[in-house]
């Protein structure tokens, strides 16, 4: 600690400084947006992956049985609509409010 005028200068908390003051026992802050858009394709990515290594183990290939025609086809881009639109509305929001932070 340091004196200034007489008096001692209590160091500053990082919470303090950025306004809100934490108890040393709360976890560590969550990944970032980037971060955890990356973890997510990488964990798909390994379904992928795995789903291949299962494949080769039981020489069962998993889409040789798939007969593809239009309607398949159709029904599969429009149910792909709504969890895509969802996806880029979750894109472009911004972080959530520290509201519904606290709640978690």
């Amino acid at each position: 600690m340091e004196k200034l005028d007489g008096k001692v200068k209590q160091p500053v908390l990082e919470s303090e400084l950025n306004g809100s003051l934490q108890s040393p026992n709360i976890p560590p802050k969550p990944m970032g947006r980037k971060l955890s858009f990356s973890a997510g394709c990488l964990f798909e990515l390994a379904l992928l992956v795995s789903a291949v290594v299962w494949d080769w183990l039981f020489h069962q290939p998993s889409l040789l049985a798939l007969h593809w025609n239009l309607a398949s086809a159709l029904i599969g881009i429009v149910a792909a609509i709504p969890p895509f639109l969802l996806f880029l509305w979750t894109l472009s929001s911004g972080p959530p409010p520290e509201s519904i932070l606290a709640l978690v």
